[in-house]
This record gives C-alpha cells, sequence and structure tokens, in this order.
C-alpha cells in the first residue's frame, strides 16, 4: 500500500505535467490565423504606471500579416492580455518596442522568459522546425537592456540557443541595425529600399520605418530617441517585389509631444511623417487645462488638432485611432456623461474624441467624426475612434471587429457605445 507521501509524489507528477503541458499558448503547428488574413489589435488601456498599482489593463499592440506576428510596445499586462485573446507564443516573431518606459517595455523580460521556456519544451519533444524572435528597440531600451541582450548574443551560449532566440536592434539617430532613418533631418522616415530593409520586407511582407518623435527616454540623456513605427503593408500574395506599392499602411505614432524649438508650424514637422498612411493611431496622454497650451511629451487635446488638421487633404487616410489614455480618462475618475444626439452616457475617452471633432470643424476641417450612434457625421469621411484594450482590425480593409465572433464591421457602418466602463465597437 502506498504511503502518503507516495501518493503526493504521483499525485504532484501529474499536476506538473498539466501545468507544463503544451495548452494553447505553447502550441505550435498551423498559424492561429487562416491564410491570407491580416489583423492590427489595440491592445492598450491606460497608460503610464497606473496598471503598476491599480487593478487595470495597460497593454501593447499585436499585428499579424503574411503569417507573422509583430508585438510593438508590451507594457504591463500585454501577456496577460495577449493570451486572453487567444495568441500563441508561436504567433510572435519581432517584438518592436518604441521607448524604454515602463508602461511600454515592462513585459518585454517577462515575454524573453517565455521565449527561452518554449525553445527548451520544443527541443526536449524534439520539435522542429526551431524558433526565431527579433527585436527591434530605441537606444533606452537597449541600454535598459544589455545585460540580457548581451547574454543572448553571448559565444557562451551553444550555437543552438543562439539560433533559437536572435535579436536584431534599432536605434534611431545613429542609424543601427536594419532600418534607415534620420532624427536630425527631421525626413519624413517613410521606409527606404535598403538591402536591409528588403530582408524584413521578403519576410514579414511589410517595409518598417522609424519615426521621429518628442519624448525622452530613462536611459539615454537625448529627448530624440524614442520613435514610432510606420509599417507599409506589402501584397502577402505571390512572388516577393520590393519595388510594388503598398497595400496599406499603419502608422503607429508612439509617445510624442510637439517640438517647441521647431518653427511656427510645430506640429508640421511631425505630422509630415504620417502622409500617406491609412490608419493613424495617435498617443493622447492627457488633456491641457484652459490655459495651457501643450503638454510636454504628449499630443494631448491641442496636438491631436494640430496633426489632424495638418492631414486634413490626405486622400489617404481612412481611420484615426486615439489611445494611450491617462487613467484621469476612466469613468472612476471623471464622470460619464451625455452627448448632444447620442443615447447613453460616455466617458472622457469618448467625450475628448468629441471634442476634438467639433474643435477641427470650428476651424474649418470637416474630414473627421466620430462614430458615436444618434450623432451626425456632417460630412465627415474618415472616423476618430477612441481605442480601448478590445479594439482590432482587419487587414488590409480595416473592418473593426464586432463582440459577435468572426463579424467584421466596415468603417463607414462602425457605430460605438459604452453600457459600462469600456467602450464597444458595433
Amino acid at each position: 500500500m502506498a504511503s502518503e507521501h507516495e501518493k503526493l509524489v504521483r499525485d504532484m507528477a501529474a499536476a506538473t505535467e498539466r501545468v507544463k503541458g503544451m495548452d494553447l499558448f505553447y502550441q505550435t503547428g498551423r498559424p492561429f490565423f487562416a491564410p491570407g488574413y491580416g489583423e492590427l489589435r489595440v491592445m492598450r488601456q491606460w497608460n503610464s504606471h497606473t496598471p503598476s498599482v491599480e487593478n487595470v489593463d495597460g497593454g501593447g499592440y499585436f499585428l499579424w500579416w503574411n503569417e507573422k506576428g509583430t508585438v510593438v510596445d508590451p507594457g504591463y499586462s500585454f501577456v496577460r492580455l495577449f493570451r486572453k485573446a487567444r495568441y500563441r507564443l508561436s504567433d510572435i516573431d519581432m517584438i518592436a518596442v518604441t521607448h524604454d518606459h515602463s508602461d511600454h517595455c515592462h513585459s518585454l523580460v517577462p515575454m524573453i522568459s517565455l521565449f527561452r521556456q518554449y525553445t527548451k519544451r520544443l527541443k526536449d519533444r524534439k520539435i522542429s522546425p526551431k524558433k526565431r524572435w527579433e527585436l527591434v528597440a530605441s537606444h533606452g531600451v537597449v541600454h535598459q537592456m544589455s545585460t540580457i541582450l548581451q547574454n543572448l548574443s553571448s559565444p557562451l551560449n551553444d550555437s543552438d540557443e543562439r539560433d533559437l532566440v536572435f535579436w536584431e536592434t534599432l536605434a534611431p539617430p545613429r542609424n543601427v541595425g536594419r532600418l534607415r532613418t534620420s532624427v536630425k533631418t527631421r525626413s519624413t522616415a517613410r521606409p527606404t529600399a535598403t538591402p536591409e530593409n528588403d530582408d524584413i520586407a521578403e519576410r514579414y511582407r511589410y517595409r518598417l520605418g522609424a519615426l521621429d518623435t518628442y519624448h525622452s527616454e530613462y536611459f539615454h540623456e537625448s529627448e530624440n530617441t524614442a520613435m514610432g513605427f510606420r509599417f507599409d503593408l506589402l501584397d502577402p500574395i505571390g512572388a516577393f517585389d520590393a519595388r510594388k506599392a503598398s497595400v496599406k499602411s499603419i502608422v503607429l505614432a508612439g509617445d510624442t509631444g510637439i517640438n517647441p524649438d521647431m518653427n511656427s508650424r510645430k506640429c508640421a514637422w511631425l505630422a509630415r511623417q504620417y502622409r500617406g498612411a491609412h490608419l493613424l493611431s495617435l498617443h493622447v496622454g492627457s488633456m491641457e487645462g484652459m490655459k495651457q497650451k501643450r503638454l510636454k511629451e504628449h499630443l494631448g487635446f491641442n496636438g491631436v488638432v494640430g496633426v489632424l488638421n495638418f492631414l486634413k487633404n490626405d486622400p489617404c487616410l481612412e481611420c484615426v485611432v486615439l489611445t494611450e489614455w491617462g487613467y484621469e480618462f476612466s469613468p472612476l475618475y471623471c464622470k460619464k456623461r451625455p452627448l448632444p444626439g447620442a443615447a447613453g452616457d460616455f466617458s472622457a475617452r469618448t467625450r475628448f474624441a468629441y471634442c476634438l471633432v467639433e474643435e477641427l470643424r470650428a476651424k474649418g476641417c470637416r474630414k473627421y467624426y466620430v462614430p458615436i450612434q444618434g450623432v451626425p457625421r456632417d460630412g465627415g469621411t474618415v472616423p476618430v475612434i477612441p481605442a480601448d484594450k478590445d479594439l482590432r482590425f482587419r487587414l488590409p480593409d480595416l473592418s473593426v471587429g464586432s463582440r459577435v465572433p468572426n463579424r467584421w464591421i466596415p468603417l463607414a457602418d462602425l457605430q460605438i457605445r459604452e453600457p459600462s466602463d469600456d467602450i464597444e465597437y458595433l
């Protein structure tokens, strides 16, 4: 008869196998997404340090294109949100980080740990092919992660381990890595046809560009080392041709303020980088006071107005996403109120977008509207969408994912509501 100790050992062995089993998060094989399908998921809710001290979510972005996945700015709670969305570690091929603030890179070290555990499981189970991840990062992230990055590329690692985890870094303005951009010349920073970038374009079927920002980093003294990203998506069907025009351009502008040292049109140097984008994601940060002209390192209300007004004649722009909300926009701190013509009450995020469009119309720009049920568009053609953590776009047509499984809503038919503290897309 087995002793209690032997029973416990057997039970724990079985439990350990279940816990460490190849569940959905660790599975390999057929991609989670159907062939030819693309998606951009905005898994960002609240910015700054709030998710580290409150029971709320931070997040990041996830881009799926050409059966490859790119994580952008994995901040607080990104791994949990990623798994909740039923994505898998094998869906990730690249991580791109705009700067070293914790709400943009907090989950980077845990993800590296998961990658190492994942590759160990593949090795233990003799599963091939081996998995490789790539990292694109700012100067500050490289400095912050220097010990880990040096260890991953160390010749002391065995060759199998180096093959499993392979890192590339980009750190403007020094033109290090695969991409070419210039902060000093304030170039448009569109992706350039270099052999290095063609290598990314062939494997990922997008051209990747680094965008200028005005945002400081903790681990680097310059205010110009943070960056945004531009993804020019190429046709995933057929033979690769780097000279082909993109089928869609996505700009994730990253955290940035308006540089006070530039000329009188302070938004121009920033907004000209966004020309030609079909989807533009802007980071709000917070809201200026009545007598405050600008925020130091975020766009705020006036910065977003300036950027969108500059782009009013851009024929490519199809959608604007507002994200990177300070927790002061939460209904917990800022009361929900009704909007003219709309049913129900709305949080400060939606009210921000509404007031933004009204301000632009007062300036003579009628290009934009907020897709709130009951609120007239008045000729607006480009929706301004306040983002919550469940906002997702199908690529390349930019239809918006509904809460109903497998239902996608054309941008022209999109409506938003807020029956709870979260924004719903209908």
